[in-house]
């Protein structure tokens, strides 16, 4: 369990924290959080290149029953199975919410944009970049519901991110939290408001 962050996460609270970290490891290998259990990550991201054998996520390696919310991934994700550009393996009872990836993402089985592996799990209002990552599917096996590839320009747009209903600052049609921000389009991905 190795993380740039966190090796893991149980049954705690991680919130508007940030890794550039690279990361690496065997299996469970994140971004952020290596394994996480039964807690809960809200308004994170990640962008240090992350490696390892299985189970490797731009963001959290192994997620188990832990919903993950407005959180990104931007470093590249290499490794051989269960390889995803936010989560490796999305397991039990894991919702990922206002959530995206942008990382060039690499391995030979079960290797997705956005998700390596999805246990039948939800996603609402999710993203991954098809050209910078280089995977045309969201998740390398399993479901993808809820997320939806897009190309650089329209992932650099925000239009994008409020028509599906994410917050961002200067703008109330989908709250007043101002959780995202973006400063010009065609200039960068969102950023979380606070960093």
């Amino acid at each position: 369990n190795v993380g740039g962050l966190a090796g893991s996460n149980y049954s705690s609270t991680v919130t508007s924290s940030y890794s550039d970290a690279s990361v690496n490891g065997v299996s469970y290998v994140g971004g952020l959080v290596g394994q996480s259990f039964s807690g809960t990550l809200t308004s994170c991201g990640a962008a240090g290149t992350v490696s390892g054998l299985s189970t490797v996520g731009g963001l959290v390696g192994y997620d188990d029953y832990t919903p993950i919310t407005n959180s990104y991934a931007s470093g590249a994700v290499s490794g051989s199975s269960s390889v995803g550009g936010l989560v490796g393996y999305n397991n039990w009872a894991s919702t990922l919410t206002d959530c995206y990836s942008t990382g060039a993402v690499s391995g030979t089985d079960q290797v997705g944009g956005f998700v390596g592996w999805n246990d039948s799990w939800i996603f609402t209002a999710c993203f991954w970049d098809m050209q910078s990552s280089g995977q045309s599917n969201g998740a390398g096996l399993g479901s993808s519901d809820g997320v939806t590839g897009k190309i650089t320009d329209e992932m650099k747009t925000q239009s994008t991110f409020t028509s599906a209903g994410w917050d961002f600052t200067n703008e109330t049609d989908n709250g007043s939290n101002d959780v995202w921000r973006m400063c010009t389009d065609g200039m960068d991905y969102p950023r979380l408001s606070w960093e």
